[in-house]
């Protein structure tokens, strides 16, 4: 997980608090952050430490895993839940969906 993913993270936050203050959007909100290409190194997971302390009020998903399966999917032009069935891979993206369908009822 690059520091530029982090640099760009706060960046996002900035401006959805611009743009809540702006009052057009004041409800706007971040359903939840989900980490990818996430390996074992010590950087990896001091940001995915640092990811947890300071935003607290945001869902953390579990990191998907940095796999070579990613770019085969796409040389494939299959999306990763019909490339593999390694839960691993695939059940960070459907935690990210079931929490959007919660969201819509």
């Amino acid at each position: 997980m690059p520091v530029f993913a982090l640099e760009g993270l706060r960046q996002l936050l900035e401006t959805i608090e611009g743009i809540r203050d702006q009052d057009t959007h004041p409800d706007l909100q971040i359903l939840g952050v989900l980490p990818t290409m996430a390996d074992r190194t010590i950087t990896t997971q001091d940001a995915l430490k640092t990811l947890r302390t300071k935003l607290t009020n945001i869902k953390i998903f579990d990191p998907v895993p940095k796999s070579v399966q990613f770019p085969e999917s796409n040389l494939a032009r299959e999306p990763i839940h019909l490339y593999t069935s390694e839960k691993k891979l695939i059940q960070p993206y459907q935690a990210v969906v079931k929490l959007i369908m919660e969201q819509k009822k």
